[in-house]
């Protein structure tokens, strides 16, 4: 396979690191009985009209690695799928997770101290998030510090700063999901 990216412009695949190929028995019949008794289920989300997306998919950059059809069929996808995308970012109300932290005492890590240009990016950037609805004022007895991180950038660019929460002490007591996020397939 071509894995070639700007980053790793050469990736070897070795054989003897591959897992072992085992075929599967096929699945032959299938038998589904009905007793008659109806349970009452929720009804399925409608993730089609789930959110407020604008259907805009103007401005998608595809990489340049893709053949002209590659390209061409990721067009026709999007434009298909339009109206799950949305250039303002949201929160979904379809599902909500808990983080299992036992019986562990709150942690509460201190703000780091930043200078006054980076401050002002903070506030910014979060009020932005308040503003689209992204987070939302607690009073929770957990505390992480927010951390910026410079963006990728070109080569002579200033980069831009990304906000990220520095989860560290919050992962350090939460028990690991033994079932995560069911896939989509």
């Amino acid at each position: 396979m071509d894995l070639r990216s700007p980053r790793n412009p050469l990736r070897v695949l070795y054989v003897n690191h591959l897992k072992p190929h085992f075929e599967r028995t096929e699945l032959s019949m299938l038998l589904a009985t009905h007793d008659g008794v109806e349970e009452e289920s929720e009804p399925l989300p409608d993730l089609l009209s789930a959110g407020e997306n604008d259907g805009s998919v103007e401005g998608v950059i595809l990489s340049p690695y893709l053949t002209e059809e590659q390209q061409g069929d990721y067009c026709h996808v999007l434009g298909q799928f339009s109206s799950l995308f949305s250039l303002i970012p949201g929160v979904t109300h379809l599902f909500t997770y808990d983080v299992d932290t036992g019986d562990s005492t709150p942690i509460k890590q201190m703000v780091y101290r930043v200078a006054g240009r980076v401050r002002a990016c903070i506030k910014d950037e979060v009020s932005t998030m308040l503003t689209l609805g992204v987070i939302e004022h607690s009073s929770s007895p957990w505390a992480s510090p927010v951390v910026l991180v410079p963006k990728a950038a070109a080569s002579g660019a200033t980069p831009e700063l990304r906000s990220c929460v520095h989860y560290r002490g919050l992962n350090a007591v939460s028990k690991t999901d033994v079932h995560p996020i069911p896939q989509a397939d």
